[in-house]
């Protein structure tokens, strides 16, 4: 009998990045980063900050998902520039692409207990179960982008950031990152981070729908095509001058 993957008997939730709309505040980040660093380290938890303040997709900062190696984020990518942390060359991904068809089988005993089961066939005159599955290569994109390095969680990421010996910061999979973050939150999912940037952006700092489909390149291509790819220099100048807004920039350092 082979051996069944995680996700053969965990259920996965597909959602999208819409689905959260209120920023759940820095006191509720603080404390998974927290949680996190308690029961898996301080490498962990630092994966926290970066995928908050990154907007990161968890697949987009580890070193390999979906069985696909990455390369995640790397030390080279991150520097200081003045106020800023500046992130150069990161990996974005903007989905998958299929590029042929092959056929799974097991048999009964085999069969996941999830969901999944519903996707494969029986074949009567083999008693196999058959499910159609795609090859696929994901859709990279490169993104520069930057954020004031006094907001909450970046003395932790800097401090994991200088402290770290390999070149690739986080060198373990999506499926063991969000297996790590839902056991202290279920609620976690791939873009949960992303989501939660984009609404600390709006909330904190007055970006607009412009801002954010500028700093994220979203939606779909028609949208996107809009706007300009920004560079760092353009990123840095969407964020209020600093001094300005003492009620967000001037925050106590969090270890």
């Amino acid at each position: 009998m082979s051996q069944q993957g995680y996700w053969a008997t965990h259920e996965y939730h597909r959602r999208k990045v819409e689905d959260i709309e209120e920023f759940v505040g820095w006191d509720y980040l603080i404390g998974l980063k927290e949680k996190v660093e308690a029961r898996f380290g301080f490498d962990k938890a630092a994966l926290v900050c970066f995928l908050m303040l990154g907007g990161f997709r968890i697949g987009e900062a580890v070193a390999s998902s979906d069985g696909k190696r990455m390369g995640g984020l790397q030390k080279r990518m991150v520097s200081i520039s003045g106020d800023f942390i500046v992130f150069k060359n990161c990996l974005r991904l903007k989905g998958y692409k299929k590029t042929g068809t092959y056929f799974e089988t097991r048999v009964e005993e085999e069969l996941p207990n999830n969901s999944l089961k519903r996707l494969f066939i029986k074949d009567d005159r083999s008693g196999l179960w058959i499910r159609k599955r795609f090859n696929t290569e994901p859709i990279r994109q490169l993104r520069s982008f930057a954020h004031p390095k006094n907001e909450p969680l970046a003395e932790p990421m800097l401090q994991y950031w200088q402290e770290c010996k390999d070149e690739t910061l986080f060198p373990f999979t999506a499926t063991r990152a969000y297996q790590i973050f839902t056991e202290v939150d279920a609620s976690i999912w791939n873009h949960w981070f992303r989501s939660q940037r984009a609404s600390q952006l709006v909330t904190e700092y007055n970006f607009n729908r412009d801002k954010l489909q500028r700093f994220y390149e979203w939606k779909d291509e028609k949208t996107a095509r809009r706007y300009a790819r920004l560079g760092v220099g353009d990123v840095i100048e969407m964020f209020p001058k600093l001094g300005e807004f003492s009620r967000v920039m001037a925050r106590p350092s969090y270890r």
